[in-house]
């Protein structure tokens, strides 16, 4: 693998590790976003059911 911006090689080692930090935070931070995900639903749908109730009051 090429570093572009020093020109030189990068050894597999190195590389090996960035991947696998790279995965391990990515693998930390999908179940955090999927919990933000599922709240934003659970208020959204409370929002529309409050939406609902009080276009029945103006009419």
């Amino acid at each position: 693998m090429f570093n572009i911006a020093n020109n030189h090689r990068i050894p597999l080692v190195k590389t090996a590790f960035y991947f696998s930090l790279y995965t391990r935070k990515m693998a930390a931070i999908l179940p955090l976003l999927s919990s933000i995900l599922r709240q934003r639903m659970f208020i959204a749908s409370g929002v529309y059911i409050l939406f609902l109730n009080s276009t029945c009051v103006f009419y």
